[in-house]
C-alpha cells in the first residue's frame, strides 16, 4: 500500500491543481476592491481537497497518470466555464435557455470528452508538459496580479498612517470632561426625501419627522461626494476629498488608517464593528467584531449554503455546481425551512439576518464600555431587496420591480430607526454623537437622483447651525472634532463627484442641488 501510495505521488501531475485553483483567484483579482483575501480561503482548500481526490480515482480507473491529470484538468475547465457560458446564451438568448439544457450538453461533452482523452488522446508528453507551463504561468500571474493590489495597499496605509498621525498630533489638544460615544451608521444607498418622493412615491416625511423629534438635524439638500461606496466612506472617514490626499485614489488605504479612526484611538475610544456583506475590502481595524453567527444555531452550521461569504456565491454562480445547485433545489422541501441550497438565496437570506441582528445589538450596544466609536453599515436600502415594509422576508429581483423593491426596503428600514435611535440615546450614560447617513443613492440611477442622500446628525449641546442643509459628508466628522473636541478643521466646499466610469479619473464635479419648493 505504501509502495502504490509512493508510485501515485511520484507519477501524478500537479497541474490539474493549479488550474482548479486559477479560476479563484482569477474572480479574486476581479473584485480584488471589494473581496478581502480570506474570503476565499475556504474555496481554495475545498478545491484542492475535491480536485486531489479526483485525480487519485482517475489514476485509478484510467491507469495512466498523463492520461488521467489531462482527464481532471478537462473536468476542471468544464466545471469552472459553465457559468459564463450560461450567462453568454442567457444574455443573448433570453428565456430561450435554462440550465437543465445545458447541463445535459455539458454531460455529453464530459462523457465524451473523457472518454476520448483516456483512449485516443495522442501525444501525451508533449500535452502534459503543454499544461504544466501553461498552468504555472496562469497561476503566477494571478498570484502577482493579487499581490500587487496588495502592496499598493500596504504602502497606501503606510502613506496615510503618517500622514494622519502628524495632522492629529496637531489637532488635538486634550478631550472633554465626559466624552460621548459616536454612533456612524450608513444605510447603504438611502436616498433624499425628495428623491424617493419624486422617482420612488415613497413620502418618507413621518420617518424624518420622528428623527427631528428625537433631536436629530436632517440635511435637507444634502449630496454624497462619491457614488461609490468605498470611496463616499474612505473620503468620509479621512475628512476630506480623495484626491488631495492620495497619489492614486484607485488604491484606497484602510479605514483603521483614516483620520477618524486613529484620532479616536489616540483619544481612547473603543472601535465596535458589526460583521456585512458591505466590508469592500477596506479593514476599519475594528476592537470588537459583533457577529450574528456566534449566536447561529447548531444546525446552520451543518448545511454550507446557508452561511456562504458573498465572494463564494459570486464562485459558485460562475461555475457548473449552480446548476446543480437549481436541480437539487426541488428537494429543499426536506430540508429546515431556514436552509436554502440556491447560492444567491442563501446568501441574501443570511443578509436579511445579519441585517435583523445589526438593528437589534444595536440597541444593546450603548451598555458597553465607554468612550466607543460605532460604525454599522447596514446593506438596507440598497439590492438586495429582501424586505417587504413590515421587515418580512420577500425578495424582489427583476428589473420591473426595482422601485417596489427599493421603496419597501427603504420603508422597513425607515421604520426601524427612530426606534432604534431613541433607545441608544436613551441607553447611553452621556449623551451619544449619532450620524444616519446614506453612501449614495440608489444604483443605476441619474446623477440627480443617485447623489442626493439621506444626511441626519444628532449632536447634542452643539452650537445652532453646526449641520446646514447642503453639508456633506466630508464635513460630518469636522463638524463633530470641532464642536466636541477643540479642534479647528475648516469647513471644506460641499462637492459632489460623479461620473459614469468606475475610473476615478472620470470623476467630475457635478452640482449640490435642493429639493423643488
Amino acid at each position: 500500500m505504501i509502495k502504490q501510495a509512493r508510485t501515485f505521488i511520484k507519477f501524478t501531475y500537479i497541474y490539474p491543481l493549479l488550474f482548479s485553483i486559477f479560476p479563484i483567484l482569477a474572480l479574486y483579482n476581479f473584485n480584488v476592491e471589494y473581496v478581502h483575501y480570506t474570503a476565499i480561503l475556504r474555496s481554495i482548500k475545498i478545491t484542492i481537497g475535491i480536485v486531489a481526490i479526483l485525480v487519485f480515482i482517475a489514476n485509478i480507473a484510467i491507469k495512466n497518470h498523463k492520461r488521467a491529470a489531462i482527464a481532471i484538468t478537462f473536468v476542471v475547465f468544464l466545471f469552472f466555464i459553465y457559468g459564463h457560458i450560461f450567462t453568454y446564451f442567457e444574455n443573448s438568448w433570453p428565456n430561450k435557455i435554462h440550465n437543465r439544457h445545458l447541463t445535459v450538453i455539458w454531460f455529453v461533452i464530459l462523457f465524451v470528452g473523457c472518454w476520448w482523452i483516456a483512449k485516443k488522446l495522442p501525444k501525451l508528453e508533449e500535452i502534459n508538459q503543454f499544461l504544466e507551463i501553461v498552468s504555472i504561468t496562469l497561476l503566477a500571474f494571478a498570484i502577482i496580479n493579487a499581490a500587487s493590489f496588495e502592496i499598493k495597499r500596504m504602502r497606501a496605509n503606510a502613506e496615510n498612517r503618517e500622514r494622519v498621525a502628524a495632522m492629529i498630533g496637531e489637532k488635538i489638544s486634550g478631550s472633554p470632561e465626559e466624552i460621548p460615544d459616536i454612533y456612524y451608521i450608513i444605510l447603504d444607498a438611502h436616498a433624499r426625501s425628495d428623491v424617493l418622493l419624486d422617482s420612488f412615491e415613497y413620502d418618507n416625511s413621518t420617518f424624518t419627522s420622528e428623527l427631528e423629534d428625537i433631536g436629530f438635524s436632517v440635511a435637507d439638500c444634502s449630496q454624497t461626494n462619491y457614488w461609490r461606496t468605498e470611496y463616499s466612506l474612505t473620503s468620509t472617514l479621512n475628512l476630506n476629498y480623495l484626491q488631495d490626499f492620495l497619489e492614486d485614489p484607485n488604491t484606497l488605504p484602510d479605514w483603521k488608517y483614516s483620520v477618524v479612526r486613529q484620532t479616536l484611538e489616540t483619544l481612547g475610544y473603543t472601535t465596535i464593528g458589526f460583521e456585512s456583506r458591505a466590508t469592500h475590502n477596506i479593514d476599519l481595524g475594528v476592537d470588537i467584531l459583533l457577529s450574528r453567527r456566534s449566536k447561529s444555531e447548531i444546525y446552520e452550521d451543518i448545511y454550507p449554503f446557508t452561511n456562504l461569504n458573498e465572494y463564494e456565491v459570486m464562485l459558485i454562480n460562475t461555475t457548473w455546481l449552480q446548476s446543480w445547485l437549481q436541480l437539487l433545489a426541488n428537494f429543499e422541501r426536506n430540508l429546515p425551512d431556514d436552509v436554502t441550497l440556491d447560492a444567491e438565496n442563501a446568501a441574501y437570506l443570511e443578509h436579511y439576518r445579519q441585517t435583523l441582528y445589526i438593528l437589534d445589538e444595536l440597541q444593546r450596544v450603548p451598555y458597553r464600555k465607554s468612550p466607543k466609536f460605532v460604525m454599522a453599515h447596514l446593506l438596507v436600502p440598497h439590492e438586495p431587496f429582501i424586505f417587504n415594509p413590515e421587515g418580512k422576508y420577500e425578495h424582489h429581483h427583476t428589473d420591473t420591480e426595482f422601485v417596489e423593491g427599493y421603496s419597501n426596503n427603504a420603508k422597513f428600514i425607515d421604520s426601524q430607526m427612530p426606534g432604534v435611535m431613541k433607545n441608544i440615546i436613551e441607553r447611553s450614560q452621556v449623551p451619544p454623537i449619532i450620524i444616519v447617513q446614506g453612501d449614495h443613492g440608489p444604483n443605476g440611477a441619474a446623477p440627480n437622483i443617485l447623489l442626493p442622500i439621506l444626511n441626519a446628525y444628532y449632536l447634542p449641546g452643539a452650537e445652532p447651525g453646526a449641520v446646514y442643509e447642503k453639508i456633506t459628508p466630508v464635513n460630518s466628522f469636522r463638524v463633530i472634532f470641532n464642536q466636541y473636541f477643540g479642534m479647528d478643521y475648516e469647513m471644506l466646499d460641499d462637492i459632489s463627484y460623479y461620473s459614469q466610469s468606475a475610473e476615478f479619473k472620470d470623476y467630475r464635479p457635478f452640482p449640490v442641488t435642493c429639493p423643488q419648493p
